[in-house]
């Protein structure tokens, strides 16, 4: 139970007046108690996901596994994941007429400093360097990557409309005064999420549309929005999945504090071990919009310096840890770039690592075996 003290006060009010502004809250900080009527109706549970942590929500959902086991059935070589962590090894960031740029240059007019990190931590979020690095990383990906690319914020206040005054966009802002919206724009079309659920449907159709007719499009969303929990963007409408930042919580947010001192003091749940848990998660929902069948491949982008750290990559799935080498860690743009062009120059040919794996009556049976689910 949370007390919240009113939004707007002023000295002309009494105190009865002002108390009873306040706002009461019930949160639920305990996942458990939904689970408890299951466990009681039903003798076996099995509960499989593609993006669940195996030692951190058995705590959660109070309850104790028989067998728990990550299975990834068979390495998925049409996801290609890569972290940029910088962005390119240009020296100082410059911007330069698209004029001047020549014809045997066709990338970005920007460049940025190689020292500068890519992260969306709130001490970055001001850096317009950052923000034109990220810029720079989406530009070069609209050039290379056929169809559509799905870009992912860590808030909405990355993509706000920054012609209205009282919104404070952090992103658009910076690419609209360095040039960044215009270059998209010379390869793709470009479409943004909004907080209203039936303008983003409007932006998601034109944006299938997009790539259905043309030469693909750019959709900007936000994790946990409504376009990253339930629409799906299988085949070319997600041939790249960027994710610019890592999808934490607010941590001011009182609600948060209220549930992590309760799973702190309950079931010895760090806040830090859950936060992590909780924003890799996320970002692995957002991967799996891309991969619908086993038709699809797709180019995923983990565009934050943290994806490299242990405590970060390691809670990754492992279906995208198989995919994940250690030579695609730490890359620039222009690393990220050329790694772009081989996946994508491998997926147009029709050989036989590329074209998903047929399992018939005869192949079954040893395609078990190989992968050691039982012994003959």
């Amino acid at each position: 139970m949370l007390v919240e003290p009113p939004f707007v006060s002023s000295n002309q009010w009494n105190k009865n007046f002002v108390a009873s502004q306040r706002v009461l809250k019930l949160i639920c900080c305990d996942a458990g108690y939904v689970m408890q009527p299951l466990f009681a109706a039903f003798k076996h549970i099995i509960i499989t996901s593609g993006t669940l942590s195996l030692d951190l929500y058995p705590k959660l959902l109070q309850f104790h596994p028989l067998v728990a086991k990550s299975i990834c059935i068979d390495r998925n070589s049409h996801l290609c994941p890569v972290v940029v962590s910088r962005g390119n090894d240009q020296g100082r960031m410059t911007v330069t007429n698209a004029m001047e740029v020549p014809d045997t240059k066709p990338s970005s007019s920007l460049s940025a400093k190689s020292d500068v990190k890519l992260s969306s931590k709130y001490t970055l979020r001001a850096n317009n360097q950052v923000a034109v690095s990220y810029g720079s990383l989406l530009v070069e990906m609209a050039r290379v990557v056929p169809d559509g690319i799905i870009c992912f914020f860590t808030s909405y206040s990355h993509i706000s409309n920054p012609f209205l005054i009282w919104n404070r966009c952090l992103f658009l802002c910076e690419w609209d005064a360095h040039g960044v919206i215009r270059d998209i724009y010379n390869y793709k079309l470009l479409y943004i999420e909004s907080r209203d659920i039936n303008e983003s449907n409007v932006a998601v159709q034109n944006y299938r549309k997009s790539c259905d007719e043309g030469k693909g499009a750019v959709l900007l969303c936000v994790v946990r929005g409504h376009i990253s929990e339930g629409v799906h963007f299988n085949d070319h409408y997600g041939r790249c999945c960027i994710l610019m930042g890592v999808p934490f919580l607010n941590t001011l947010s009182k609600e948060l504090n209220q549930k992590c001192e309760y799973l702190r003091y309950q079931y010895d749940v760090d806040k830090n071990d859950y936060q992590i848990c909780d924003a890799i998660r996320q970002s692995a929902q957002c991967v799996g919009r891309t991969i619908r069948n086993k038709n699809d491949y797709s180019f995923v982008i983990f565009a934050d310096y943290r994806y490299d750290l242990v405590d970060h990559s390691s809670r990754l799935p492992e279906w995208i840890q198989q995919q994940l080498p250690p030579a695609h860690h730490n890359l620039s743009v222009e690393m990220a770039v050329i790694t772009a062009r081989t996946f994508f120059k491998k997926m147009a040919r029709h050989d036989a690592d590329t074209q998903p794996r047929t399992l018939t009556v005869e192949t079954l049976p040893r395609y078990i075996y190989e992968r050691g689910l039982y012994s003959v």
